[in-house]
């Protein structure tokens, strides 16, 4: 939530649950650059709502996810 936050120089409580273009792009490149983590365009797709997109980070930190489908 904090790094979409920083995105819109918002608080975190005003990050609506829908994601826009914008936001996923910011929010893919800051997790890339913080945690070395890459986000393959599969996991991306996913990720429309706050919701869903901390589920695919999750899974990606977790090892759970299977690219170019849901996690096992």
């Amino acid at each position: 939530m904090a790094i979409l936050a920083a995105f819109g120089d918002r608080p975190p409580e005003e990050v609506p649950e829908g994601i826009d273009s914008m936001e996923l792009a910011w929010l893919v490149h800051q997790i890339e650059e913080r945690y070395g983590d890459s986000v393959d365009d599969a996991a991306m797709s996913r990720m429309t709502t706050v919701s869903t997109a901390l589920d695919v980070l999750a899974e990606l930190r977790s090892g759970r996810h299977s690219p170019g489908g849901p996690a096992a």
